[in-house]
């Protein structure tokens, strides 16, 4: 049932900026005469902000973000964009018996005790229309999306590789994944910076639904060698912040 309402939300959106999009509708307006760049691509910081029974399992995190943003009309206000979420919730570093590290990594027991990373992370994929309303040097827009999000807990090491560039390479494993639909909707501000590149406050509620996570509690080593997942099931929920720099290419100006 939740799928049912997410997409027609997202095919009212899309339809009522195809009618925005409409020239008739902005025979009027002396912005409607100016054409836009094609294309953008955005990247920068954001903080997630869990929700619900998930914030009281994780706390606000850093992560990054980036997306593509192509535009469907000349002027800029009906645009189709794609959105790349990684979310660290925790990252926790020990040093190990050589039984844990080969459990924990994969990897055959090294000689001797060994550093471990262990993160919980979130990466989702999501994309959808935006509708984008322009102001001068300031643009508003909000956008709804459909994708899917991934919860990961994974391990690695660093090991020393004369060949790599700074001497040393990783080796991980993923102990820990769970996939689950996710839809997307928010808005935000864009400013114009000069030339092809603007500065780009953003927010976005990020719904996963029911998932499977792992906390750092939940990661059980045992003396013997032997590792434990005790993953938790909730809604993980997350309210996402966004400040990224947007390059915009494609198109005449």
């Amino acid at each position: 049932m939740r799928y049912n309402r997410v997409i027609p939300s997202a095919t009212l959106l899309f339809g009522l900026g195809t009618a925005l999009a409409q020239p008739s509708l902005h025979a009027q307006d002396p912005l409607a005469t100016e054409t836009v760049e094609r294309y953008a691509e955005e990247a920068g910081l954001l903080a997630g902000f869990p929700t619900g029974e998930f914030g009281s399992h994780m706390g606000t995190s850093p992560g990054l973000g980036s997306t593509t943003l192509h535009q469907i009309d000349k002027h800029g206000i009906v645009g189709l964009r794609v959105d790349g979420y990684y979310v660290l919730f925790d990252s926790e570093t020990r040093t190990l018996p050589p039984r844990l590290v080969a459990q924990l990594v994969d990897i055959s027991p090294p000689d001797d005790p060994t550093e471990v990373t262990t993160e919980n992370a979130l990466y989702s994929l999501l994309a959808g229309p935006q509708i984008g309303f322009r102001s001068g040097s300031v643009r508003g827009f909000v956008n709804g999306s459909v994708g899917v999000s991934r919860f990961a807990t994974e391990s690695y090491i660093e090991v020393c590789d004369p060949s790599a560039e700074d001497g040393r390479i990783r080796e991980g494993n993923t102990n820990f994944d769970h996939y689950t639909f996710a839809w997307a909707s928010g808005g935000g501000l864009e400013f114009d910076l000069g030339g092809d590149f603007s500065l780009l406050l953003a927010t976005q509620y990020l719904n996963n639904g029911t998932s499977r996570y792992v906390k750092q509690a939940e990661l059980d080593l045992r003396p013997d060698g032997a590792v434990d997942f005790r993953p938790t099931e909730s809604q993980a929920n997350l309210v996402v912040l966004q400040i990224q720099l947007s390059y915009r290419f494609g198109g005449p100006r």
